[in-house]
């Protein structure tokens, strides 16, 4: 129990802080924000699709296919609250080796400690 702990939370060089997310996204990345639907609403990442990880857990890669994103040829930046969720979503999607995945690590937490700005949603 306490490895699969330490190999759940150990640092991962696919794991950016917000100021390498934000360059990530300046250079062209997906966003999915794995959220639930109301924590989206309350604000995301401009630009960020919803995927709750519920979806991602049931359809997979099948999911972000449905909503029209291509993530084979884009980096693509799962995104949630405190980093946990979103990094679930990064194992689950990571069986597709032409995948570039990465995650926010901190989450929305670490985002909104940076006085980085978010997207309003209306509800």
């Amino acid at each position: 129990m306490l490895k699969r702990l330490r190999a759940l939370f150990a640092r991962d060089p696919r794991d950016l802080s917000p100021a390498d997310a934000v360059r990530r996204i300046d250079d062209g990345a997906l966003i999915v924000d794995v959220r639930e639907a109301d924590e989206f609403a309350a604000g995301s990442l401009r630009g960020a699709t919803h995927i709750p990880l519920g979806e991602i857990r049931s359809l997979g890669l099948t999911a972000l296919h449905r909503r029209g994103l291509s993530p084979e040829r884009q980096d693509l930046l799962l995104v949630c609250r405190s980093g946990a969720r979103s990094r679930a979503a990064m194992a689950l999607l990571s069986t597709c080796p032409d995948m570039r995945l990465f995650n926010l690590r901190g989450g929305m937490i670490a985002w909104l400690d940076h006085g980085l700005p978010l997207q309003q949603r209306k509800g």
